[in-house]
């Protein structure tokens, strides 16, 4: 597989693409209608389940590729950050709350290059997701939620939740990432 077919960005032209790709714009919104909770759970709960639905459709319409999945996990990632540290300068949240929030992309961030690089030459993670990521990503979006309601101890729930699971999870797929590199070489 060469660069040109891994990141061929016209394998996002389809409806799994656009949804993942609508995230975006709600992610730039997000700070801009922060103050007003009714609003910012509507935007919260639409980029919730656009990430449910673009794999779903992807496997449904037999459009899954290597940039559908590289695009899905950097455009969660941009979503969720610019969302939490919106939620700390409107001080829904404080910000070493929003810091446990994001245990899993702290354990990650040493591994962005090395990530990049395996995407950029083909090679997927193999990151078969887990019961315990995918309810780490709900509790998230319920921490979020709470937290513009000043549901205290939902949100304490949901942020100690997300944290252990981020971590738990972060910490397999990076075993199976080691286990996979040393049974190639």
């Amino acid at each position: 597989m060469t660069i040109h077919e891994t990141l061929d960005i016209r394998k996002l032209w389809n409806l799994s693409g656009f949804i993942t790709l609508m995230r975006l714009p709600l992610a730039l919104i997000f700070p801009f209608v922060a103050a007003v909770p009714f609003i910012a759970t509507i935007v919260l709960l639409l980029a919730a389940i656009s990430d449910v639905i673009d794999g779903v459709i992807a496997r449904k319409m037999n459009t899954e590729s290597h940039i559908g999945g590289f695009a899905d996990g950097w455009v969660d990632k941009i979503f969720n950050i610019n969302a939490g540290w919106s939620l700390v300068v409107f001080d829904w949240m404080p910000w070493w709350a929003s810091c446990l929030l994001f245990t899993r992309e702290w354990i990650q961030i040493p591994m962005v290059p090395y990530y990049v690089a395996q995407y950029v030459r083909g090679h997927s993670p193999p990151n078969k997701p887990l019961l315990s990521g995918k309810v780490c990503s709900v509790l998230l979006v319920v921490a979020m939620i709470a937290s513009l309601w000043s549901l205290s101890y939902v949100m304490w729930g949901s942020i100690l939740g997300t944290a252990v699971l981020g971590a738990y999870s972060t910490i397999v797929y990076l075993g199976r990432e080691f286990e996979a590199r040393t049974k190639i070489n």
